[in-house]
């Protein structure tokens, strides 16, 4: 009966033992999922806080790109992806700019939707839809390394 009695308490002292530490495992547990959460939101602040000038250097290069004769009517953005609504003189004023657009260093692959000539305005027919990509243009450190490796694969 003794022995008996000393198995029951030391299953007993096992059984707190277990259950204390199902609690531990379960505040690991929860330690593992906020974790994980305050990681998330750091990740989206960080990305927010790299992204936060580029809409400044954006308005800059839309303004700094347009031609004379072109005018905007409407800028959307989706994602990467950059909506342009306006108004032309010519057809070669459109071309121009989308030209100039491919040049910046903000903005690739400008893709004209459509141009029609049925805009109300006399001296400005033409209306265009066309869209460009977003980009963050290379830093001069990152263009020499380019450069750097297009030597040392020429040199080979």
């Amino acid at each position: 009966d003794h022995l008996i009695e000393g198995q029951n308490q030391r299953n007993t002292r096992l059984t707190e033992e277990i259950s204390s530490l199902d609690k531990a495992i379960k505040e690991i547990e929860s330690l593992d999922k906020r974790k994980a959460e305050l990681l998330a939101r750091k990740n989206v602040i960080e990305q927010l806080q790299s992204n936060r000038s580029q809409m400044v250097h954006l308005f800059d290069e839309l303004v700094r790109t347009i031609p004379e004769g072109v005018r905007l009517n409407s800028i959307k953005q989706v994602g990467e992806k950059l909506t342009l609504d306006g108004l032309a003189q010519s057809n070669a004023r459109v071309s121009s700019y989308m030209m100039e657009l491919e040049k910046s260093g903000w903005m690739a692959s400008p893709d004209l939707s459509y141009i029609e000539a049925k805009g109300t305005d006399k001296t400005m027919p033409y209306q265009f839809v066309l869209s460009v990509t977003l980009k963050k243009p290379k830093k001069a450190g990152e263009e020499e390394s380019d450069g750097a490796d297009m030597v040392a694969g020429g040199a080979q």
